[in-house]
């Protein structure tokens, strides 16, 4: 009879039910549970352990053991695979009152070869911490402990295993309650780095106003203090779970740096510290001490790392693009119908499966994907780097260029202007961009097959690669078109954006050029980059015959664009709301009407109740006003008398909030009437005049945009002039 067994993967959080039987020993079931996930050859040496809990310690299982021999309860219990599980004592401990206290002892499996941080939810359920309660990790020898000599413990860095910080199974880990760090006070602690500075912190999309506070740097922990020699913390940030993302210069005199907590920590922390000071010398040291003791020490993880920072690391094989971005490109170009897969992006492989591959990759090391049959899974590793990046792809400087651009410029505009926003990207990001949208572009290519066009695969990878600094959310979501918009242009006419960028930036195109040649050593064809991208290059593969033909297609479409009357610039709804103010003020003829009681915009609500006013004509402006007792037809001014007093107290509210058409125009006035219909004969001109300003700025617009047109003409003209020159050759 099958055995139904629960199975959680390395760096997975939910476990994968897989049918097993009982007669199998513990090494078969691994192939087993490897070949019915899709996990290839990966964990053949894996050992399988009984997962440990708040009332069970685990168990190690012998690799000849046989399902039904194994101590567990397969409804409950979890079986994890890990590759170096050992036992070693584990424990709760923190000082307090001058004295070190050690409790909960208990001796537990813990996989030696994994970064500890993927053992802190094995440590937190053994030792029944709440989810909400934050710890780090000590090591403490077995001589140490038996002295009670615990102040000798190191602190563990989680982005390390215990192997390579020289654990041994004797000693103890000692599991310290970030909460019992708030009561050190400051002039007890030797610092590494010390100094006053402006924190904001941003937690759930609640942000905090901006306050100074005395940082002390030590042990890879940042207290800071609201005071010198305070007996407690305001707060400690544990740098072992934050990113120093980039240094950035604010609008202001101040320079400041940015701390992203990394995406996979197992703790509820503040998602980001903003840290300022005026010295740009001072900021920069602050950053460069950090960085030593936080994720970017680490010198391995790739997910939720910055760009460049991964870039720097003797590990990657391409100076300009990621290992992970090359490495799953690189697979779906080459397998078999790897890009006619239905769905591609847009299904999702196993979520633990995609986390197995991703804890690899965070150990620093490559994953080939050769013996792996199923594409979402690159794919899905793919699409999860860049949305996990603390910096898009296409950076937060230009997310406010993109939108502004998208909203200002015609669709037809898009190519030249994104190339132009391009060009101010640093060549790492410029360089991935290009790998990523030709790929993107070869995708498209087979949407008859996978159904992923343009438009499908922008909505998948916009809002990943292009977001708001500091997102709630409400300015994606108002910006979610404009975004996917430019995505897809970015897809679609990669070609024509990438020509003109290498035309107009020498830096750029020299850096292409070097990264052609790694790609050449390495023996990869990415996108359409291979070789060099030389004009006079006849066997560029990146460059035949077909993709020149699409791409002067391409651009005679943007030479000639055709009409488009949903890109006229709109009016913007201020003069919109003018006009439709304006219908109520009568050339020669008044119109009657008016603010109605109630709240409302039209001019003409005099009409629609029982108080609509008579006109007042004076040369070619109406002016009106009415109380209930007193309607009628317009007169003469002239010939009519007027209190100015009584126009006053009638009008005055009314006209301190023509200009705020839109704040409930509620001008009761000093009389109950409906209100009349009014108009000055200065405010009708300052409205015309506005108008007039309108039409100008429009026509000034349309000018623009021609001279822009006739400029992206002349660019493509001498593309496609180079690009007949190849086809000729």
């Amino acid at each position: 009879m099958a055995m139904q067994i629960k199975v959680r993967l390395p760096g997975a959080t939910t476990p994968e039910v897989v049918v097993v039987n009982p007669g199998l020993t513990a090494k078969e079931g691994i192939q087993v549970i490897s070949t019915k996930l899709k996990l290839g050859q990966s964990i053949n040496d894996s050992t399988l352990v009984i997962a440990p809990t708040n009332k069970k310690c685990g168990a190690i299982v012998p690799a000849q053991t046989c399902f039904k021999n194994i101590s567990f309860n397969p409804k409950t219990d979890v079986l994890e695979l890990w590759n170096m599980p050992k036992l070693i004592n584990i424990g709760l401990f923190f000082k307090e009152g001058g004295r070190f206290i050690l409790r909960d002892k208990k001796l537990i499996p813990v996989d030696f070869s994994a970064s500890l941080n993927k053992m802190i939810p094995t440590l937190q359920v053994s030792l029944d911490f709440a989810v909400d309660s934050e710890f780090s990790v000590k090591y403490c020898t077995a001589a140490a402990e038996a002295n009670n000599q615990f102040q000798t413990a190191v602190w563990l860095n989680v982005n390390d295993s215990l192997e390579e910080q020289d654990v041994q199974t004797d000693g103890i880990l000692l599991c310290y309650p970030i909460q019992k760090l708030y009561k050190v006070p400051e002039q007890t602690i030797s610092p590494d780095h010390k100094g006053w500075l402006f924190k904001r912190s941003i937690k759930k999309d609640r942000t905090t106003n901006k306050q100074r506070r005395l940082f002390v740097l030590t042990n890879g922990f940042l207290y800071y203090f609201k005071k010198e020699r305070d007996s407690g913390a305001a707060g400690v940030i544990p740098l072992e779970y934050y990113i120093v993302a980039r240094k950035e210069k604010t609008r202001g005199k101040k320079f400041s740096l940015l701390l992203n907590l990394t995406s996979d920590c197992p703790f509820n922390l503040t998602e980001c510290y903003k840290l300022q000071c005026d010295s740009e010398n001072s900021i920069e040291t602050w950053r460069e001490k950090i960085k030593k003791q936080c994720v970017n020490s680490g010198n391995k993880k790739i997910f939720g790392v910055d760009l460049n920072e991964i870039l720097q690391r003797k590990l990657e094989k391409a100076k300009y693009v990621p290992n992970i971005v090359l490495g799953t490109t690189n697979f779906l170009i080459k397998i078999p119908n790897g890009l006619d897969v239905e769905g591609i992006f847009r299904i999702s492989a196993s979520s633990s499966v995609v986390e197995y591959h991703r804890n690899i990759y965070d150990k620093g090391e490559n994953i080939t994907f050769d013996d792996i049959n199923d594409p979402h899974i690159p794919a899905n590793l793919l699409k999860l780097y860049f949305r996990e990046l603390p910096e898009p792809l296409l950076t937060f400087d230009l997310y406010d260029k993109f939108v502004i651009m998208g909203n200002t410029v015609t669709e037809n505009q898009y190519p030249e202007k994104i190339a132009e926003l391009f060009i101010e990207l640093p060549p790492a990001n410029y360089i991935t961009a290009k790998v990523l949208f030709k790929f993107l572009y070869k995708v498209a290519q087979h949407s008859e097959e996978n159904k992923m066009g343009y438009a499908n695969l922008a909505t998948v990878f916009g809002p990943n690669l292009l977001r708001a600094r500091l997102d709630t959310g409400i300015s994606q979501v108002q910006d979610f078109q404009i975004i996917n918009t430019i995505c897809k242009v970015c897809i679609q006419y990669i070609d024509v954006i990438v020509g003109i960028v290498e035309q107009e930036s020498d830096t750029l195109r020299a850096s292409t050029e070097e990264f052609s040649q790694i790609l050449e050593t390495l023996g990869l064809n990415v996108g359409g980059i291979s070789n060099n991208n030389n004009n006079n290059n006849n066997n560029n593969p990146g460059m035949n015959t077909e993709m020149l033909s699409q791409l002067k297609v391409q651009m005679r479409k943007l030479s000639n664009p055709t009409p488009n009357n949903n890109n006229v610039p709109k009016v913007p709804n201020r003069n919109r709301n003018m006009q439709r103010k304006s219908r109520g003020l009568g050339k020669g003829n008044s119109v009657g009407g008016g603010m109605m009681q109630n709240n409302t915009r039209s001019p003409n609500a005099g009409r629609a109740r029982g108080g609509g006013g008579g006109g007042l004509k004076k040369a070619n402006t109406s002016v009106g006003f009415s109380d209930r007792k007193n309607t009628g037809p317009s007169v003469p001014v002239e010939n009519r008398k007027i209190s100015n007093n009584n126009v006053n107290n009638r009008n005055n509210n009314n006209l301190e909030n023509d200009e705020n058409d839109n704040n409930n125009n509620n001008n009761n006035s000093n009389n109950n009437g409906g209100g009349g219909g009014w108009a000055i004969g200065k405010k009708n001109q300052q409205r015309r005049s506005q108008t007039t300003v309108t039409i100008e700025s429009l026509q000034i617009e349309l000018q623009k945009e021609r001279q822009a047109r006739e400029k992206l003409e002349k660019k493509l003209d001498d593309v496609l002039k180079r690009l007949e020159a190849l086809e000729n050759n």
